[in-house]
């Protein structure tokens, strides 16, 4: 239902290349990471602070995954603002994604 929360039975999306900043986001280039064949991520080792995850739908990796589409969740930038507390990994941050053509008829 492209709201950002993984409900039962809804298969997450694999292959999808994520994004780790430094600092409240827009920000990028600490870390890239790539969803599993359960839409699922994480980055480890973090110190604590904030940090941005993003997704961006336009990458060379993630268009012919995701296009034609748009993010739903957290907002229309694929992008959250995080902060990690000590021992604490970035992960959890679900993207609500809505294919244009889906459901099929």
């Amino acid at each position: 239902v492209a709201n950002g929360a993984l409900e039962a039975g809804e298969p997450g999306i694999e292959g999808v290349e994520v994004a780790l900043g430094a600092g409240a986001c827009p920000s990028t280039g600490l870390a890239t990471t790539t969803t599993d064949a359960a839409g699922m991520y994480a980055f480890d080792g973090l110190e604590p602070g904030t940090y941005c995850v993003s997704a961006d739908a336009l990458n060379a990796t993630n268009e012919s995954i995701l296009i034609p589409g748009s993010w739903t969740y957290p907002n229309q930038e694929g992008q959250a603002t995080v902060t990690v507390g000590a021992g604490e990994s970035a992960l959890g941050v679900n993207f609500g994604w809505d294919f244009q053509f889906l459901p099929s008829p």
